[in-house]
């Protein structure tokens, strides 16, 4: 199957195994890099349709293609050194937790 066809958001490239394991129940989906959501989609999808209440995706990491237009512009406006300190989402470090 070409590469740009399994990207593609399809609930069919997943079966649940179990089906009465997520039927009724919250599942977290573990994305090692989200580059364009289908696989995490197509997965959601596919516990979604067998049954689970919710799907959450959680994604460790963010892909961005330069090649894209707007990631180009999201990379040079955002230019920060990367330090472990340092907010994702707002420039300087990241606040002390409560």
């Amino acid at each position: 199957m070409p590469e740009q066809v399994r990207r593609l958001l399809n609930p069919r490239h997943f079966t649940v195994a179990d089906p009465g394991g997520v039927a009724g129940r919250h599942v977290c989906v573990l994305e090692d890099t989200w580059v364009r959501g289908g696989h995490a989609q197509s997965a959601a999808a596919a516990l979604a349709a067998a049954g689970a209440a919710d799907v959450t995706v959680l994604t460790i990491a963010r892909r961005l293609a330069p090649s894209y237009a707007l990631n180009r512009a999201f990379i040079e406006g955002t230019r920060q050194d990367y330090a472990l300190d340092h907010c994702p989402v707002s420039p300087g470090p990241c606040s002390a937790p409560d």
